[in-house]
């Protein structure tokens, strides 16, 4: 979530950057803090990783629940399920008339540290709720899922749409994923009948970056997000 300009191209904002703006700088430490070995699901190191996570949106004076349940994901060929912890947090907004549900994942692959996949989006969390709380505050609520077992089926995802109350509860839902390592951010998937919400989207975000066309193959390609369930 950069803004600032410079030769054209977006630039990072740093540490020093205002409290009520949000600055990869300060979003980086928090990256560096959990992402630094894999977290699959169900391992040591996601333990850790979520206590760290739920810690630090407790601190930050956010409403935090886990969410111990099995998800589960039906498949043509071998089936998944396991035991998730997801991680549900929400801002009270100063006058709300409906909810932002902002996803993304804090289990990794077990090959890699899962910096990009999902510890980036989760690192922007973090950043996002601390200038939030440093703002005049959002209007509507803000509810965080930090999922688990997003790698082995979208497990979490499946659980708290199943289960929990704000899951059915409706609203307008970013998720936070990644499709690489480096380049711009892009909306690569939306839901249907999406140009309202592509007219929101470019009029909110200082420098959007999409095309129709990425979020039309996507839907052609046998992989999952948070954002399918």
């Amino acid at each position: 979530m950069p803004t600032a300009m410079a030769g054209g191209a977006m630039q990072p904002l740093p540490a020093s950057a205002p409290g009520d703006r949000f600055s990869a700088e300060r979003a980086l430490v928090h990256l560096k803090e959990f992402a630094a070995e894999p977290r699959p699901i169900g391992s040591p190191t996601g333990d850790r990783a979520r206590d760290h996570l739920a810690g630090r949106l407790r601190a930050a004076g956010l409403e935090v629940e886990i969410q111990r349940s099995v998800g589960a994901r039906s498949a043509a060929g071998p089936a998944t399920f396991g035991q998730v912890d997801n991680i549900v947090a929400r801002l009270r907004g100063t006058n709300p008339t409906g909810t932002v549900l902002i996803a993304a994942h804090y289990d990794s692959a077990t090959m890699g540290p899962g910096a990009s996949d999902d510890g980036a989006a989760l690192a922007a969390m973090l950043e996002t709720v601390r200038a939030l709380r440093d703002g005049p505050g959002p209007r509507n609520d803000i509810v965080l899922l930090l999922s688990d077992g997003e790698e082995d089926g979208v497990l979490g995802a499946e659980a708290f749409v199943r289960e929990h109350p704000l899951g059915r509860a409706g609203g307008v839902l970013p998720n936070w994923e990644a499709r690489g390592v480096s380049g711009p951010s892009l909306m690569f998937e939306t839901s249907a009948h999406n140009a309202r919400l592509v007219e929101l989207f470019t009029d909110a975000v200082p420098a959007p970056r999409g095309h129709s066309a990425m979020v039309e193959l996507y839907r052609l390609l046998p992989n999952n997000t948070d954002f399918t369930r």
